[in-house]
């Protein structure tokens, strides 16, 4: 069964670089175009934007959730790459990620989510096939409605 049939996934430049310190790391391009084209022949509709100032563009385009994949596992208190001790979310209100100021993305993207009703969910890209179990209404990474 498909959970998600229509996404827009937002892709960090982070994310794009893997573990270099600029650019695009090829390998991590190659692992995400896959994993998409996995979703894709299960009849999903992806739109994908790269950066925060391209999800303006593709808000209205994304009918169900927009998907963020980043390098972990979901949104935390705290940077867990560099907070062993930071603690995950599975799910947040709009509001409680402005409040707490968790920069998962700009409080304006935030926002448009938020009027356009329209949830987050953020998870580790670089995990494989967690795209795809996601599509599945698998819980993976953290909700944000």
């Amino acid at each position: 069964m498909i959970y998600y049939n229509r996404i827009l996934l937002k892709l960090s430049g982070e994310a794009l670089m893997g573990k270099r310190e600029f650019g695009i790391d090829p390998e991590i391009l190659k692992s995400y175009a896959e994993q998409i084209a996995d979703i894709h022949k299960l009849g999903v509709q992806i739109g994908i934007v790269v950066g925060g100032g391209n999800i303006f563009r593709g808000v209205q385009a994304a009918a169900q959730v927009i998907i963020k994949g980043t390098r972990v596992d979901g949104i935390y208190d705290s940077d867990p790459e560099k907070n062993p001790n930071a603690v995950k979310f599975d799910h947040l209100t709009y509001q409680e990620v402005i409040a707490k100021d968790l920069r998962v993305m700009d409080q304006t993207a935030i926002t448009l989510c938020k009027e356009n009703k329209l949830p987050i969910l953020v998870f580790d890209i670089n995990k494989p096939n967690n795209l795809k179990r996601i599509i599945h209404g698998e819980k993976i990474g953290t909700i944000v409605k």
